[in-house]
């Protein structure tokens, strides 16, 4: 990166600062919150002195490589410890930081709910209302040979408790234990259902919400590989089509 960026320096104490002190720009590599020795310096600039509850705007040049584009620039006010202050604890900030919005209430921590041992999971599960009762359910492809990522099979366990809705049997209905599935309503009877890519080939395998098979699509024009499916209504019919790698088929596989 290079060009400059600017931060705005205030002090919060009624006691001025006289003698100049140095700001730092630099990108926080380890994410611990301060300057150390594994971070990347960018920048330096330097105040002249703040005056009691004064605040200042400074500017600095940057230059540097950063671990990715858009990487967070962090300021480090008196980095060489040149002002002597009661709290050192508030002297990094970093790009973006005022933006951020806290919801008021409460902390709250996470818990484990429910749990089910139903295979080797490697894809992102999909998540949806099977059955209109309001509460969504699980639908994932399970690997039954996690050593070579092959034999996936589709499987789907309710929300409420995770007890199992169905488990696909059928070898020859096998899908890419890599590629998630996913959920909507192709065929426009108001209720979602499932799609994933096939194991067999480069083709698209359709299910119902309870698991029934509804459609195998022809081979694609390209393999997919792990590709996921992803569900949109492109044509305003209220029937998504079903998206994959370059290629766009209808609630009909066509």
């Amino acid at each position: 990166m290079s060009g400059s960026a600017t931060a705005t320096i205030r002090n919060l104490s009624g006691v001025g600062v006289e003698g100049s002190f140095e700001v730092t720009f630099f990108e926080d590599r380890d994410g611990d919150g301060i300057l150390g020795a594994a971070d990347a310096t960018l920048g330096h600039a330097t105040v002249g002195g703040l005056g009691a509850f004064a605040t200042v705007p400074i500017e600095g040049p940057l230059s540097g490589s950063l671990l990715f584009r858009g990487s967070p620039v962090r300021a480090f006010a008196d980095s060489g410890g040149a002002v002597s202050e009661s709290d050192e604890s508030n002297n990094v900030a970093r790009a973006g930081e005022s933006c951020q919005v806290r919801p008021s209430g409460p902390p709250w921590s996470l818990r484990e709910e429910w749990a089910s041992g139903s295979g080797n999971l490697v894809s992102t599960p999909a998540v949806g209302d099977l059955d209109g009762d309001g509460v969504a359910d699980v639908v994932f492809v399970a690997a039954r040979a996690i050593s070579t990522l092959t034999d996936g099979q589709l499987q789907a366990v309710n929300g409420r408790g995770g007890s199992q809705r169905f488990a696909i049997t059928d070898r020859a209905l096998d899908v890419n234990p890599s590629a998630s599935p996913a959920l909507g309503d192709i065929d426009g009877d108001g209720r979602p259902e499932i799609v994933a890519v096939s194991e067999q080939g480069p083709q698209i395998l359709a299910f119902e919400a309870d698991g029934t098979f509804k459609w195998r699509s022809p081979t694609l024009l390209a393999s997919v590989g792990a590709a996921a499916p992803f569900l949109a209504d492109l044509d305003g019919d209220a029937r998504a089509e079903i998206l994959v790698g370059r290629q766009v088929l209808n609630g009909t596989a066509r």
